[in-house]
Parts: C-alpha cells; sequence; structure tokens
C-alpha cells in the first residue's frame, strides 16, 4: 500500500492524482505493477498494489540508474 498525504495538495492537484489511478486501475501489462484497488480517508489517499520490492524513482534516485544486467533480467521476465 502507497499512502499520499493530501496535506498541502491543491484541489487541482488531488484531482491529477484520482485521474492517474483511475488510469492506473485499468492498465494491463507485465511489466507494470498492479493497481488493486484505492480508497480515501480525510488525511491520505491510499493505493493498493501488487508486492513490489520498493519504487523505482527511490531506487533511481539512490543509485542514478540501474545496473544493466537488472534491466536484461526484468525485460526476459
Amino acid at each position: 500500500m502507497k499512502f499520499i498525504s493530501k496535506q498541502g495538495r491543491s484541489e487541482k492537484e488531488l484531482k491529477n492524482l484520482r485521474k492517474e489511478i483511475d488510469i492506473m486501475r485499468n492498465l494491463r501489462h507485465p511489466n507494470i505493477i498492479q493497481m488493486l484497488d484505492s480508497f480515501e480517508t480525510d488525511k491520505e489517499v491510499v493505493a493498493v498494489t501488487d508486492y513490489a520490492c520498493g519504487e523505482l524513482f527511490q531506487i533511481l534516485e539512490d543509485d542514478s540508474s540501474l545496473p544493466e544486467e537488472q534491466v536484461k533480467l526484468s525485460y526476459l521476465s
């Protein structure tokens, strides 16, 4: 589950987030994590997805790139 705070976000940002979640809900591709469900509380938007070991954004932010062998293995899976 990914918890996204509503605090400090404009209505436009929240509207775009909801639109992105709707798009993700309908995507079916072996290289895109599956969106299973989503819901909102007063303070958060919660996205429920298949299990993934971390986030690609965080990996790229930490390492600046993915090792070529890892990309090849992911592509061939």
